[in-house]
């Protein structure tokens, strides 16, 4: 990689550059924070930007849970009470107790509560004794650094990839880990195989078996123009078309319909290559009865038709199962029993049909050796049919950041991140991210609602300027000295920032991480390293596909 040696300053903000070109001043942090950018040229209209933010704060608070005003007020008051005597020459003064009001966020009526901050301490140690106190008091508080809140000063590493699609000579797409449904690898790897110059984490995936198959996309999933993984109602996507020329386009609002033609008969379908009878996120249509969205939640429906094709991996589970299956081959026939060459896999051109249920009464008499049957899908956005083509990728996302340069925290309820109690379907929270999982949680979805949304977290998004142009940026986090992350809002700041009219948010937390020529951009947040992944967006250079 070749880096670039001129500096200039601006106010507070440094950037090297090459050209006229300079990146604005990314909307996080504090406004007298400093801004250093390295730009990068990976190939022709492919350019990387290196940004650092940085605070010389790094100091210690502690938090209560999400409660009623009526609570929040009795703990200050008891606080108080118990501090009192010792308020002189201690780290706590009374103007270090702060009410949070979380009710309402910009013209949105949350109703989540308000939250208690006790004091800035400078170190967890100094933190821990004073919570230790309060705690034989009965007063349960969590230690935070103070730059893990939204809106607070803090350091920040972020990465972002800037495509000119009328330039950029190279193929982007999405590619499954394994180059299938089922299994995960990490972007790394992933972008090793195809020999990708650069690439992100890509949409939202099961990973646990009490989710779907570790390795579903938790939403819609194109790939070379087929259909992979049917959409969660309501939510966003980014469309990828490699020709006749290249473009992207974020799609607002999509859906699919999925259906088989048995000798004139016509089935729904409810999935495709996903575990039957499980719906990880829910957001789907059941017989006319819309399921919401809901995110980290299960919905499972007992009365279900899904269809597998040669993505999807290893189908011996699916054959295991007490459910009714066929399968129809290239030419549209149904037979009942592969050969056994076949057991473990669906053949290419083929489909494997297993129906669970109720459903079972409306296939099984169709179904019949040497039969026809078509299976085919629609993809829709906002209602308009969106026609599937080779060279085009669907990646899975959410919530929207912007719809023609508006923020959108109006829809986030109705693509999955609702703070209302939702009984759609069983919690699945992804404990790896440090989103609470206390009864309270599963009872409501308010702390998830702030955790998840308002609080920082590592993020990657997307996002369109007016021009076409395609935003990548990745956010490392939850890392206080190097980088904290990023709320949802704060995501939408900076698409801003950057110039995007259009935006959304894909998978985050510890699966957040850029590769630019081999190398990782950052640290990722899991202890354990690199997080595995379903699907990545690569970028792969003329000459190299």
């Amino acid at each position: 990689m070749s880096y670039f040696q001129n500096i200039f300053f601006i106010g507070s903000a440094v950037f090297l550059m090459q050209s006229c070109t300079v990146l604005p001043r990314l909307e996080i942090g504090a406004t007298n924070a400093k801004q250093s950018v390295v730009k990068t040229t990976i190939a022709p209209g492919l350019t990387h930007f290196q940004v650092k933010i940085r605070s010389a704060i790094n100091q210690y608070t502690l938090t209560s849970q999400l409660m009623s005003d009526e609570v929040a007020e009795l703990l200050v008051q008891k606080i108080i009470f118990i501090t009192k005597p010792q308020l002189v020459g201690t780290p706590l003064s009374t103007k270090d107790i702060i009410i949070e009001d979380f009710n309402e966020f910009n013209d949105l009526t949350l109703n989540l509560g308000k939250k208690v901050f006790i004091g800035r301490f400078d170190s967890t140690e100094v933190a821990s004794v004073f919570n230790a106190q309060l705690s034989k008091q009965g007063i349960d508080l969590k230690i935070i650094n103070t730059s893990s809140r939204a809106y607070q000063a803090g350091n920040f590493e972020i990465s972002i990839l800037k495509v000119d699609p009328l330039i950029y000579e190279g193929k982007v797409s999405s590619i499954l880990a394994n180059n299938r449904v089922q299994g995960l690898a990490t972007v790394s790897e992933i972008a090793n195989q195809v020999k990708a110059v650069a690439s992100v984490n890509g949409g939202f995936f099961a990973y646990r078996e009490d989710q779907e198959v570790p390795g579903d996309l938790a939403g819609i999933s194109v790939i070379d123009g087929t259909l992979v993984s049917e959409a969660i109602i309501n939510r966003p996507a980014l469309l990828i078309n490699n020709s006749p020329t290249l473009s992207f386009k974020i799609l607002n609002k999509v859906s699919t319909s999925l259906s088989v033609d048995i000798d004139g008969n016509f089935q729904a379908i409810d999935g495709i290559n996903r575990k039957l009878k499980y719906k990880f996120n829910c957001g789907y249509d059941d017989d006319g009865l819309t399921v919401p969205a809901s995110h980290d939640v299960v919905c499972k429906d007992e009365d279900e038709a899904v269809i597998y094709d040669q993505n999807f991996g290893d189908i011996a589970d699916v054959l295991n199962q007490e459910n009714f299956t066929f399968w129809i081959d290239k030419s549209q026939h149904i037979y009942l029993r592969p050969n056994a060459s076949q057991i473990n896999y669906v053949p290419n051109g083929h489909y494997l049909v297993a129906v669970s249920g109720n459903k079972r009464a409306l296939f099984e008499p169709l179904v019949l050796q040497g039969s026809t049957a078509e299976f085919s899908h629609v993809v829709y956005n906002e209602g308009n049919q969106v026609i599937l083509e080779k060279g085009m990728y669907i990646i899975n996302g959410g919530p929207s950041l912007l719809v023609n340069k508006e923020t959108q925290e109006s829809n986030w309820e109705n693509q999955g991140w609702s703070p209302f109690v939702q009984d759609v379907g069983s919690q699945s929270l992804d404990k790896r991210d440090e989103v609470p999982d206390s009864k309270q949680v599963q009872q409501s979805r308010k702390d998830f609602y702030d955790s998840w949304v308002m609080q920082r977290h590592p993020r990657t998004a997307v996002g369109l300027s007016l021009d076409g142009a395609l935003y990548v940026v990745v956010i490392y986090g939850r890392e206080p000295l190097r980088s904290m992350g990023a709320s949802v809002p704060e995501m939408a700041n900076i698409m801003r920032s950057l110039g995007a009219v259009n935006a959304l948010n894909l998978d985050g937390g510890g699966s957040s991480v850029m590769v630019v020529n081999g190398l990782m951009t950052g640290n990722p947040s899991d202890n354990t390293g690199e997080r595995k992944v379903a699907d990545t967006l690569v970028f792969v250079s003329a000459g190299k596909e």
